[in-house]
């Protein structure tokens, strides 16, 4: 892992060049075994290794002011009951921080997965691309747990995930994330969808009880669940 300080926040990148775990190709190869004839799964690999640049930005804000139905996050309002509702215990610490962060596979993966003639090989290129989004991903969470909340229990909040912070909130997140957010390559559209597409973003806070927008959503079929359903928030 490399760190590098930017805009106030940490930039971290997981290295190059950055080889896929033996448990991530198994998964991959057996998943698309149905396109793997002449080992065109097994060439894709190889290519995105040779060039994937996964990384994540993580930046302190303040939480300045907590009403129902919106929050003050350094300067910058943000409307939503949840989030307020979310991080309501924090105003009684002396300095209550949340973390912003946004994490991507990045652009490398991005163009080279939509550079792929054959639909069904686009597929197999995307998740490739999901899996160094994990990656990131839990790069991510390593270096917030060891420098920001040192064993303490947090949890995430991502804008869209629930209709209490609806994804217009996106683009206060990206202001404040700013050249952070540049710096991973990460652009936020006009219709609020991330570019990289496989690319998350969001807020870290510290909290007892662990909490999930899965615990809210009612898409109960969804393939990433990672939370049973509690009822509509």
């Amino acid at each position: 892992m490399i760190t590098e300080k930017i805009g106030g926040g940490t930039y971290i990148s997981l290295g190059f060049p950055l080889p896929l775990t033996d448990d991530a190709k198994n998964a991959i190869l057996e998943k698309w075994d149905m396109a793997n004839d002449d080992g065109e799964v097994d060439d894709l690999i190889a290519e995105a290794e040779a060039i994937a640049r996964p990384c994540a930005y993580v930046l302190p804000l303040s939480v300045d002011e907590l009403k129902e139905d919106y929050a003050v996050l350094s300067g910058v309002r943000f409307e939503s009951t949840l989030l307020s509702k979310q991080l309501s215990p924090l105003m009684n610490r002396e300095t209550p921080t949340v973390y912003a962060y946004t994490i991507t596979c990045g652009q490398e993966l991005h163009r080279w997965s939509q550079s792929q003639d054959d639909v069904l090989l686009q597929g197999v290129a995307e998740d490739i691309s999901v899996r160094y989004l994990y990656m990131a991903s839990a790069a991510l969470r390593e270096f917030v747990s060891d420098n920001y909340f040192h064993g303490k229990h947090f949890s995430a909040m991502n804008p869209g995930s629930l209709n209490t912070w609806d994804i217009t909130n996106q683009k206060p997140l990206f202001g404040l994330l700013g050249e952070g957010a540049d710096k991973c390559g990460v652009e936020l559209t006009d219709s609020m969808l991330m570019i990289p597409f496989k690319s998350g973003s969001g807020v870290y806070y510290e909290s007892e009880h662990n909490f999930e927008s899965c615990m809210f959503c009612d898409k109960l079929n969804c393939p990433n669940r990672r939370a049973e359903f509690k009822g509509n928030e």
